[in-house]
């Protein structure tokens, strides 16, 4: 907004009159008469009663007030959202994740996010290891939360922990009782490759081929030579959880390395291979993209959350 436009207009309201106006803002009154003038042609209607001592607005010089203090207002929010964006304290960041990450990262970092930096907008996206790559070559995300170090040519890969493969059971299950040691709830075990070769009437409850934990658990299990039998494939691990939960199925997770580590006291936890079955998660981010300020702070919470202890979860399945 121009600044003479809103330092005449209010000094003519504040002084009742051209001259004192002209005087105060050291200019001619034949100068400020034109800017009335002009104001008034191009709104086609007049700003001051002419006549009246002191000067008294119209019915349009009120609506012209108000413009000008709702200008005044925008302008200075849009400066301190300017500010702010060169400061890192406000603007979006998109990261990406899957379904199952989230449940277990934002329920900590979403109140941290809003509590430091309230004016950060946090969006989120969703897919499969592949398509987070996808999304991150087509800068459709920021970052990404994802397993391994991928491509170090193309991506730069922050580690922020390792993370076992576990296969899991209903603590229910009538095979459990072939099994020497079993894990205490909140706790993982450890299945040693006679042990998994006799539970080969277990049925299990598979990842989607497109998923990083398919692939590593099936490779794992035929490299054993374990002919596994198949119920059925999800990406869904909500689904394979309830599956496991409702009857005598086994299936396949990982114990988060940050956030909230979620351990059903309703299952058994079983780490496989020697040495045990792990991936490093890492914030992955394509190295051609640029790092905004408020993209470094919100990967910079994530990375805080990673040197933290955070208790497992043991509450009950819903």
């Amino acid at each position: 907004m121009n600044t003479h436009q809103y330092d005449y207009f209010f000094t003519l309201l504040a002084e009742g009159s051209v001259s004192q106006a002209a005087e105060k803002l050291y200019i001619s009154q034949p100068a400020l008469s034109k800017y009335i003038r002009n104001i008034e042609e191009k709104i086609g209607s007049p700003l001051f009663y002419r006549g009246s001592r002191p000067l008294r607005l119209t019915e349009a010089g009120r609506l012209y007030r108000k413009y000008l203090e709702d200008s005044q207002i925008t302008e200075q929010r849009f400066i301190n959202e300017i500010q702010g964006l060169r400061d890192g304290i406000s603007g979006s960041v998109t990261m990406a994740a899957t379904d199952w990450r989230y449940t277990t990262i934002l329920p900590i970092l979403a109140p941290r996010l809003k509590k430091r930096y309230p004016e950060i907008k946090l969006t989120l996206q969703q897919g499969s290891h592949s398509h987070m790559l996808l999304m991150l070559e087509h800068d459709e995300a920021d970052f990404a939360l994802m397993q391994g170090m991928n491509e170090p040519s193309r991506f730069d890969n922050t580690p922020l922990g390792n993370e076992n493969i576990c296969l899991y059971l209903n603590r229910k299950n009538p095979v459990l009782r072939s099994l020497r040691n079993i894990p205490g709830p909140g706790e993982a075990g450890y299945l040693s490759t006679e042990e998994i070769l006799s539970l080969s009437g277990l049925e299990f409850i598979m990842p989607d081929p497109t998923q990083l934990l398919f692939t590593e658990s099936a490779s794992y299990l035929d490299s054993i030579g374990f002919k596994r039998k198949e119920f059925f494939r999800t990406r869904s691990s909500f689904l394979i959880e309830h599956m496991v939960l409702s009857g005598d199925y086994a299936g396949f997770c990982t114990i988060p390395s940050i956030g909230i580590k979620k351990m059903y006291p309703e299952f058994c936890y079983f780490m496989i291979g020697d040495p045990p079955l792990s991936w490093t998660l890492s914030i992955t981010r394509k190295k051609s993209h640029p790092v905004t300020p408020q993209m470094q702070k919100v990967m910079d919470l994530i990375i805080e959350m990673s040197n933290e202890t955070i208790p497992r979860q043991l509450g009950k399945m819903l």
